[in-house]
């Protein structure tokens, strides 16, 4: 409708090495390969901001996916090598 959302969280670094942030109220984090797999990872999550810690997988275009308020959002997510 051409609302812009005023609440939009951030997420950094991109590209990473595995270890970025997403500073805003998210929730139900996910991250999928490109081809939809469900890659594990873990969080830890301060106030509004959470750390993201992915390890072992292949260096690539991901893409995360959280809730953040009634909003589903999905970001292209780059890591790189170690």
């Amino acid at each position: 409708l051409g609302i812009e959302d005023e609440h939009q969280s951030a997420v950094y670094p991109n590209p990473n090495d595995g270890t970025f942030y997403i500073e805003g109220a998210a929730r139900d984090i996910q991250i999928f390969s490109m081809a939809g797999q469900r890659i594990a990872f873990e969080s830890v999550t301060t106030g509004d901001k959470s750390e993201i810690l992915v390890k072992g997988i292949v260096p690539g275009l991901y893409i995360l996916r959280y809730r953040e308020g009634h909003a589903i959002r999905s970001v292209k997510i780059i890591i790189r090598q170690e």
